[in-house]
């Protein structure tokens, strides 16, 4: 209504003709440009990876469409905190216009009294102006740096982006990147904390810090030694248990690469002692693939690699069990008629040994847990192969059958025939069943008898016997519970021992026979305990931080529970079954936690606040607002649909801080304190600040208002899908994703 003019057509007739910008728009797709020239900004649309769900939501790789939500659904990729697409030269050049008092070049767009207006403190917050965010007195450390000035100004972008722009360095710098365009972490505990948010780049206020260090006050030394810092503060931050794991790992990688990549290209003994030290953090076994990639990299540098176990003994032995287990498995799961390996444990063997040459294939960079458990579970699937000999059954089954030729079954009642055909017919599918048990085979032997000795036919045979004694002797009891096993060895004595009597009477003979089959029925197999093992890894991964205390605890009760049956060699299956239940039971039954992180986070910025500058009315207000909120964070059964609780107290103490007002303060002063960003998307593990080391390097970088995303040089960017990876150079500074330092010359064409 003021211009006649929509917001785009505005900006880009006003501003970015007279200077010269090309490449910066809204809607690029629609201006020209191709998405191979523009920087993905999320993987999945705007569902966190499945995680949020509407009508009409993109799916889809977002790549040359505006990444906010408001701006591309309700507003047409055009807004004015969204939407703005251009590349790192572009912004800078804008920002620079903000250097030169309002003008550039030729051109004039504003007095210096309207850029005080907009870049002055508010009276509440030394970390706000007129849509600008100030560095005021150390308030935006995470995005500014360390040595950014008071008065310094800019503005970040949730994608990954962020513009500085300080008066009293006279410099500019523009970073873009593409941090959220990497899967989420885990969209279970939070939808926003992607991969991208680990990395180096993502700290933003790290690339500030860096540059001041270079390019204002020529050090490198201090460069190289943040960098090296970086790898000691990011692996504090390291939890393998946490969700954050593997990201916090890789950011750790990237770190390493980037104090070997500075001791490559500025080589100094100091570089190479960084390197070295970098290296040396990491974990010898957990680490061991990276470091043998970065041992390599030291070595050529004429460092000391870090030393690392040697276990080709180890390896020698794996070797010599796949060996042994390869000669079995050549010869094949049926070994000669009537004789086969259980179908179950022949797979398992099997399964075991592809593990196996899988850490072999590994070589060196096998660590010392891999070997052990291949080797484990390979000698195990080895002594537990169950070889079934039906060998006998095949003859009672031939025998039954030559019986009924002979007419044993004619003038029977038809019931009593058709018992003894389904009997045998048993018989049958047991000796066809690869996966039966030797017990099985018992049976289906005995029930053949059993069926005799009702029509009469007399089985006090020693033949009979003879054979169930060699079904017997197939059994390896170390596969079974003690109980029963001492009256099956008697009996199988007993057996073999009247085996050697000449005269013995049918009736011995087939006492002996009932006495030795049903102890050889009452042995217990040992209980599989693969899938309880399984349900107690799986559940002792599971990040707890995110569930209510008393949930936690039944789980970790189950948990502790499950593990003393898993220590108990005469644990029955039922025992076993039911402590996978209970932890699967407790898994389902977790209740989510109320969400703390931001209110954590601000929390930490309030304590660190000093009462002392501001006047007592809000600071009685604040103080109460702060103690508030840690009651609050302090209750661990606060559950996520009380999550209102939360916010409502976040919004209190970020109030409350709001309304701090300095002790005799005016507008347009620099002040004391520290602001809030209230649209800031919080990252849990992502609220500390950068030290005055510049040490912290966990990313946050979270505010709504995401606007620009990472550019190429000549066009809009071309840096794709990939997610950033930090490249620190000497002098100036290029990240992958874009970044661009402008510094004033004191020209008179500039301040024109």
């Amino acid at each position: 209504k003021v211009t006649g003019m929509a917001l785009d057509e505005y900006v880009e007739n006003t501003f970015y003709k007279p200077l010269g910008l090309n490449n910066i728009v809204y809607n690029p797709l629609q201006k020209g440009f191709s998405k191979d020239n523009i920087a993905a900004t999320e993987l999945n649309g705007n569902t966190r990876d499945g995680a949020i769900s509407f009508e009409n939501i993109r799916d889809y790789t977002i790549q040359g469409e505006v990444h906010d939500e408001k701006a591309f659904y309700s507003m047409d990729g055009v807004s004015g905190h969204a939407g703005l697409f251009a590349n790192a030269s572009d912004l800078a050049k804008l920002a620079q216009v903000m250097l030169n008092d309002g003008g550039y070049g030729n051109n004039k767009f504003f007095n210096k009294n309207t850029i005080e207006e907009f870049t002055k403190r508010k009276s509440s917050s030394p970390t706000w102006g007129l849509g600008w965010w100030r560095e005021g007195d150390n308030g935006r450390l995470w995005y500014f740096g360390t040595q950014s000035s008071s008065n310094t100004i800019g503005h970040q972008g949730w994608t990954g982006t962020l513009t500085v722009i300080d008066p009293e360095s006279n410099l500019v710098v523009v970073l873009l990147t593409n941090k959220i365009n990497s899967p989420v972490v885990d969209n279970t505990i939070n939808a926003n904390t992607f991969f991208g948010n680990k990395f180096t780049t993502a700290t933003l206020g790290t690339i500030p810090t860096l540059v001041y260090e270079s390019i204002i006050h020529n050090n490198n030394d201090a460069v190289d030694a943040n960098v090296a810092q970086m790898v000691s503060e990011n692996l504090k931050l390291y939890n393998s248990n946490s969700y954050l794991g593997e990201a916090v790992l890789k950011s750790v990688y990237s770190k390493v690469d980037t104090v070997i990549t500075r001791a490559e290209e500025r080589k100094t003994a100091e570089n190479l002692s960084y390197a070295e030290e970098a290296v040396a953090r990491l974990d010898v076994e957990k680490d061991r693939e990276e470091i043998i990639k970065f041992n390599e990299r030291i070595k050529n540098l004429g460092g000391k690699p870090v030393e690392l176990p040697n276990y080709s003994t180890e390896l020698e032995e794996l070797k010599a069990v796949i060996k042994e287990a390869r000669d079995t498995i050549e010869k094949g799961q049926d070994l000669e008629e009537h004789v086969h390996y259980q179908t179950t444990s022949w797979n398992k063997l099997l399964k075991a040994y592809e593990d196996a040459e899988a850490v072999v294939e590994k070589g060196d960079i096998a660590n010392s847990e891999e070997i052990k458990t291949a080797t484990e579970e390979l000698k195990a699937a080895k002594k537990e192969l169950v070889k079934l000999d039906k060998t006998n059954l095949y003859k009672a089954i031939e025998d039954a059958n030559a019986k009924i030729e002979e007419g044993v079954l004619e003038g029977l009642d038809e019931e009593v025939k058709a018992s003894f055909i389904s009997t045998l017919e048993a018989a049958r599918t047991v000796y066809n069943n690869k996966d039966a048990s030797i017990q099985d085979i018992a049976k289906a032997y005995n029930d053949i008898l059993a069926k005799y000795k009702e029509l009469g036919i007399p089985v006090g045979d020693k033949n009979y016997l003879a054979d169930l004694v060699n079904i017997a002797e197939a059994i390896n009891l170390d596969r079974y519970m003690n109980k029963g096993q001492e009256d099956f060895k008697n009996a199988l004595k007993a057996a073999k021992e009247i085996l050697k009597v000449e005269n013995a009477s049918e009736i011995d003979i087939y006492k002996v026979y009932e006495a030795l089959y049903n102890s050889m029925m009452k042995l217990e197999l040992k209980a599989d305990k693969a899938e309880l093992s399984k349900a107690i890894a799986e559940a002792e991964k599971i990040n707890l931080s995110g569930y209510t205390e008393n949930s936690k605890a039944e789980l970790l009760s189950a948990i502790e529970a499950a593990k003393l049956i898993k220590e108990n060699t005469e644990a029955t299956q039922g025992e076993v079954d039911k402590a996978v239940e209970n932890i699967n039971k407790a898994i389902t039954a977790l209740v989510k936690a109320a969400d703390k992180s931001d209110l954590e986070g601000l929390v930490r910025k309030a304590d660190a606040i000093d009462t002392n500058k501001y006047k007592a009315e809000g600071v009685e207000v604040f103080n109460k607002a702060l103690n508030e909120a840690k009651n609050i964070i302090s209750d661990k059964n606060l559950t996520a649909d009380e999550q209102d609780i939360v916010n409502n107290a976040y919004k209190n103490l970020s109030d409350a801080i709001e309304g701090l007002e300095l002790k005799g303060s005016s507008n347009g002063d620099a002040g004391n304190g520290s602001g809030t960003e209230d649209d800031d998307k919080k990252d849990p593990e992502d609220s500390n600040t950068n030290n005055n080391n510049n040490s912290n390097n966990n990313g946050n970088n979270s505010s709504n208002n995401g606007s620009t995303t990472g550019k190429g040089d000549s066009n809009l960017p071309s840096t794709g899908g990939t997610s950033p990876v930090l490249y620190v150079a000497l002098g100036i500074m290029i990240i992958a994703m874009g970044i661009i330092i402008f510094k004033k010359r004191n020209t008179a064409e500039q301040n024109k």
